[in-house]
């Protein structure tokens, strides 16, 4: 359990350090996109006066409702490229990592998956070199000591991804990419990056 805390706070205290460079960036633009909208309801609202006085009273509150929408659909649609753009990163920053520190997240991640019997680890091209047999010695040994028994061998084949690694077993795989472990605690990690680059409030000009 420990391994898996330290697993999400690693993920986690990598999208708050990308998610707070990525929010100035994005201001300029949520600013032209709200700025154009005004101009639209503005010339929505002379082509209104125009009208018949029931009609024009009628138009320009549906104008206005129109312009509110616009306006919350636009923050949000950058508020959500954010959050995806900081998320997209994850995995790249956490292949970047020291090696001491990336293989306790590996340690983590395969004792998550419980594996047993004869299990082989088909890694990223990047993970190959660091993936030891010293490193997969230490992990048999920790699974020996939650009462599960694994031995361990490598893939000839690399797998196709940024980072981390399949584990291959005769009847079962395990995804252990660092893409999937993003996806597996996307759901916690979305709010969690909306609070960092958002804080209490919209963290935009509205």
């Amino acid at each position: 359990m420990q391994n898996l805390d330290r697993l999400k706070a690693r993920i986690i205290d990598e999208a708050k350090a990308r998610a707070s460079q990525i929010l100035a960036q994005a201001d300029e633009k949520v600013r032209e996109t709200l700025l154009e909208a005004k101009r639209n309801g503005e010339r929505r609202a002379k082509e209104i006066e125009n009208a018949a006085t029931r009609a024009r009273e009628e138009q320009m509150r549906r104008g206005r409702i129109g312009l509110a929408l616009e306006e919350r659909n636009a923050i949000l649609r950058v508020k959500g490229d954010m959050i995806d753009a900081v998320l997209a990163e994850i995995p790249e920053r956490l292949g970047k990592l020291p090696d001491d520190t990336y293989l306790d997240l590996a340690s983590a991640m395969i004792l998550s998956a419980s594996p047993s019997g004869d299990v082989e680890i088909v890694p990223s091209p990047r993970d190959r070199s660091r993936i030891t047999p010293e490193f997969l010695l230490c992990v048999e040994n920790k699974l020996k000591a939650a009462g599960l028994s694994a031995r361990f061998s490598m893939a000839r084949e690399d797998a196709d991804t940024s980072g981390g690694f399949i584990l291959r077993m005769p009847n079962v795989e395990v995804d252990c990419s660092l893409e999937a472990l993003r996806d597996l605690y996307r759901q916690e990690l979305e709010p969690l990056v909306a609070q960092e680059l958002f804080g209490g409030g919209d963290g935009l000009p509205e």
